[in-house]
């Protein structure tokens, strides 16, 4: 499983059972394949998990095995994790006087690997102390980490599973990238039927206005008119009679409708000039999505769906990206298929089938 601890993403594949009586050599071959294929290009890590006192034929043999598989750099990368810390604890005892006393092969296995080695309690209830347990892993791992450059472990099986991984990514990316092409496609047909109904509402609410304010202007220019025509009547009248001036409230009436018809066409400019900023704002969102295409989000997330896909056929054990593993293994040259030939027969000698 994967998981982010410690500001550390961590994934952890567990190795197969690669002793389990009844195992053919296609059993052995899917899940060292697996296991490949879930941790390529290839691990930071390799974990060698036992408990205290209990290394075993069954250990040593897994070891032998693992550098078989792997090839004999991978004790580079290796740590043992004792488990069952809560035994020595108990009897007051530290990992080093076990060790003291340990099988001469034990001996071995931590010398190669440069005395890298940690003991937990997997059966810690304190979550405080669990805690504790894991940062001390992986400051451990960190500093191997480091001392081997940051490189991960690679090999001949490491490479050739990479090259599939590569291909079958490519492949999919392909396919989702022409999924989202008709997708596209699509959502541009339904977006140019909306954006020719938004453009033939624009066009009838702009026509309406216009119409309007057409209306109102003709209106305006006609009380215009009237009023100058009854100033002119009224002043005549004026001048005939006394000569005194026109009284200010002759109009009164004239200019106030005058008024209210002004602020008509005020208000029409506005709502006309609102539509037509409507339908500008539009028309740039239309330029600017014809040139963007795809959804950026998308392009984001391809990379990183194309990639679990992969991983979930590899875990599922899909038979045919598992082929396409074995089939470059064997074209990658005799000594990669010599070293499965050497573990199907270690495998089978330790299940009694030899």
């Amino acid at each position: 499983g994967s998981s982010v601890r410690f500001g550390q993403d961590v994934l952890v594949v567990d190795t197969p059972g690669l002793f389990d009586t009844g195992m053919t050599n296609d059993d052995i071959t899917t899940e060292i394949l697996k296991c490949v294929g879930i941790s390529s290009p290839g691990p930071h890590a390799i974990l060698l998990v036992i408990g205290i006192g209990r290394f075993t034929k069954e250990e040593k043999e897994t070891v032998e095995l693992l550098q078989r598989a792997f090839g004999p750099s991978m004790v580079k990368y290796l740590i043992v994790v004792f488990t069952r810390k809560d035994d020595l604890d108990r009897g007051h005892k530290s990992i080093r006087d076990i060790l003291r006393n340990a099988p001469s092969s034990l001996q071995d296995v931590i010398a190669s690997c440069e005395d890298r080695f940690i003991a937990i309690n997997n059966a810690e209830e304190s979550k405080d102390r669990l805690e504790q347990q894991i940062e001390g892993l992986l400051t451990m791992i960190k500093t191997m980490v480091e001392k081997n450059g940051n490189k991960y472990y690679t090999s001949s099986i490491f490479n050739q599973t990479e090259i599939v991984i590569r291909e079958r990514e490519k492949e999919l990316r392909q396919k989702y990238e022409e999924k989202t092409k008709l997708e596209m496609h699509e959502m541009k047909r339904m977006l140019s039927f909306e954006y020719e109904d938004k453009k033939s509402d624009f066009r009838e609410r702009e026509k309406a206005l216009l119409e309007k304010l057409d209306r109102l202007e003709s209106q305006r220019s006609y009380e215009m008119k009237s009023m100058a025509t009854n100033l002119r009547t009224l002043q005549a009248e004026m001048d005939n009679l006394t000569m005194e001036a026109v009284p200010e409230s002759f109009d009164e009436e004239e200019n106030c409708r005058l008024v209210t018809i002004q602020q008509k066409i005020l208000e029409v400019k506005r709502r006309l000039e609102d539509v037509r900023q409507e339908q500008e704002d539009m028309m740039l969102y239309e330029d600017v999505r014809e040139d963007v295409g795809p959804p950026y989000r998308y392009h984001r997330d391809i990379d990183r769906v194309v990639r679990e896909n992969v991983r979930d056929e590899i875990e599922s054990g899909d038979k045919n990206i598992l082929k396409r593993f074995w089939r470059n293994v064997k074209h990658a040259g005799f000594g990669l298929m010599t070293k499965f030939r050497e573990i199907f027969e270690l495998v089978k000698k330790k299940s009694g089938f030899l």
